[in-house]
């Protein structure tokens, strides 16, 4: 991170997400998800769904390269998932949740990426290390400018509830 005008972190990585969050209740969360990958926002409907969303686009990007990989017997293991990642295209899913392919290419500047906001909360997320099965990296509040550091997907859920539910221990503080 470089300090920019006005001492404001200016900010320089392929794997920043910009998670905006509409909606935030114990049964469902909603909200939109920006990378400078694909130019439209990427839906969501649950938590679950925006992490795995996070986790298809570094698999694709192989950055932050994942240190174990998951066997599996389904659809999505074999020559066919190497085959996506071996000819440089990156898998979308549409509103309409269609699978399409793009060239992996930034599309739209980390600005523009960062500027959009939740109308509950709005995290800057960057994913430094995928370890041990989970992320490690560092989270910022954008409304409160407030950044923590996470060792784990459970932990940066947990930052996220902490700082949309006040009677939640404040992790946040």
């Amino acid at each position: 991170m470089v300090r920019g005008k006005g001492s404001q972190p200016v900010l320089y990585s392929s794997n920043i997400v910009n998670f905006c969050v509409d909606c935030w209740r114990r049964e469902s969360q909603r909200g939109r998800l920006y990378h400078q990958y694909t130019a439209d926002a990427i839906p969501f409907l649950s938590l679950y769904e925006a992490l795995d969303r996070m986790n298809q686009l570094y698999d694709i990007l192989q950055y932050p390269k994942a240190l174990a990989a998951f066997r599996s017997f389904g659809e999505n293991c074999g020559p066919e998932k190497d085959r996506v990642f071996k000819t440089g295209r990156i898998v979308v899913l549409s509103e309409r949740r269609e699978e399409t392919e793009r060239e992996i290419k930034e599309l739209v500047p980390l600005d523009h990426v960062i500027g959009s906001r939740g109308e509950a909360a709005t995290f800057i997320v960057r994913v430094q290390y995928r370890q041990h099965f989970s992320w490690q990296g560092e989270v910022t509040w954008a409304e409160r400018q407030q950044k923590r550091y996470f060792r784990s997907v459970w932990e940066l859920s947990r930052l996220m509830n902490s700082a949309l539910n006040p009677e939640i221990k404040q992790m946040y503080i």
